[in-house]
């Protein structure tokens, strides 16, 4: 069996075409429609030319992105940083278009169910796994087993208030301080450059 996964981010979108056996047969990578310009049609036509591609080798479709999802019902309550995204049925749309099924759910807790049957997690009863990309997610095994708490958002440490008095600004926020912008700014302020023109893989190459 044959599935195609995509990992939405804030800056990159990075899909594989990928076995049962996490075995990556091809992979790619597209830029994301920008979360203050980008809109939904855009990001879902950017899915679906993709899909295209690989309808008809694939039985599924599983797609891991930012912000408070309903992954039962394949529903973007919120989408963090692809906020064009927020109150999309977006499983069900992508369903219509390809008929193919499609499961989302928060990149956090998706990184928590990889580690815990593959990578860091393996074997245990209770982790945690913190996410550094453009904001800052996280996902917790407990007992086992993924927890999501009763509105799905249990691990979710972007809006984890780390200013006490900027708890009113984005900039009050784990997610905005200690994620890509934050980094962006911090570089910015020793250079003198503008942060807004910086991307997150120029600065690590500078790092090197």
């Amino acid at each position: 069996m044959a599935y195609l996964v995509f990992d939405a981010g804030g800056t990159f979108t990075k899909y594989a075409f990928m076995n049962e056996n996490t075995d990556i047969l091809e992979r790619g990578k597209l830029i994301t429609p920008d979360y203050t310009t980008g809109t939904k049609e855009a990001f879902i036509g950017m899915i679906s030319d993709v899909i295209e591609r690989y309808k008809d080798r694939i039985e599924g479709i599983a797609i891991s992105m930012p912000g408070m999802l309903d992954s039962d019902a394949g529903y973007c309550v919120t989408a963090g940083y692809l906020a064009y995204l927020c109150g999309t049925p977006l499983a069900e749309i992508l369903y219509e278009r390809h008929q193919i099924p499609v499961t989302i759910e928060n990149d956090g807790k998706c990184a928590a169910l990889a580690e815990f049957w593959k990578g860091s997690l393996k074997g245990c009863t209770n982790g945690a796994v913190l996410v550094l990309g453009s904001g800052v997610g996280g996902g917790l095994i407990i007992d086992k087993k993924l927890y999501k708490g009763r509105r799905q958002t249990a691990g979710e440490f972007s809006y984890v208030a780390v200013e006490e008095n900027r708890k009113y600004e984005l900039d009050g926020y784990w997610g905005m301080k200690s994620g890509f912008q934050g980094f962006a700014k911090r570089v910015a302020f020793y250079t003198g450059e503008d942060w807004e023109k910086y991307d997150g893989l120029q600065l690590f190459e500078r790092a090197e």
